[in-house]
């Protein structure tokens, strides 16, 4: 089983508030996304921002934070890495925001990196009409490419995927693309609550009477 890295350090500014914290299936969003990671992956590192309180209950977690300030998801992935390199060859790293994530994805991303004889560095999903960098496989030893990436003053996530070698896997199917849908606004939050309360109701009917 190969680790998981969950970036929690984010601003969260179009959603107002931190949404680690926002309550989500009878806990808090964080605690369900670490949760679902949990079931395919250990172990999970979780990178914070500097001086965040963090409040979660899991087994085999490694809590680090990041190492430069204001470097967005490039400045937690490079803590990530750093601590999960001595846990493996590769990491599946994760936004904070993705309550759908499922078995299926890690499935589909972890056997693409390992299929392949060319060893990309990373394995990213890709939904038909965008990437999802932050939901993808990286190599643990891309993180000294991206560490003289951000030196050189470059945020761009987009930057470090042209600078090493990535693989674009299909994820257009309607369930991948579920999976990959993530909580960025208070519109999106409400959706997620609705869609979650819905699917309670279908494997649970008698609570909906």
């Amino acid at each position: 089983m190969s680790s998981a890295i969950l970036l929690c350090g984010g601003r969260s500014t179009r959603m107002g508030q931190r949404k680690t914290e926002l309550p989500y299936g009878g806990t808090t969003l964080l605690q369900h996304v670490l949760n679902r990671l949990c079931r395919a992956f250990s172990p999970i590192v979780l990178v914070a921002a500097p001086g965040q309180e963090m409040t979660y209950a899991a087994p085999d977690c490694l809590l680090t934070y990041d190492r430069r300030t204001d470097c967005g998801p490039l400045g937690g992935i490079e803590a990530g890495l750093s601590v999960a390199r001595d846990h493996g060859d590769r990491a599946f790293v994760s936004a904070c925001d993705l309550p759908f994530l499922d078995s299926q994805l890690f499935n589909l991303l972890t056997e693409a990196s390992t299929a392949r004889f060319d060893r990309p560095h990373i394995v990213v999903p890709h939904d038909g009409v965008q990437a999802h960098p932050l939901a993808a496989v990286y190599r643990t030893d891309t993180v000294d490419t991206l560490t003289s990436l951000l030196e050189s003053g470059d945020l761009r996530v987009r930057s470090l995927l042209c600078l090493v070698h990535t693989l674009y896997v299909d994820a257009s199917e309607p369930h991948l693309q579920a999976s990959l849908e993530n909580v960025n606004t208070p519109d999106a939050y409400a959706r997620a609550r609705d869609r979650l309360a819905r699917s309670h109701a279908t494997h649970n009917p008698r609570s909906s009477m």
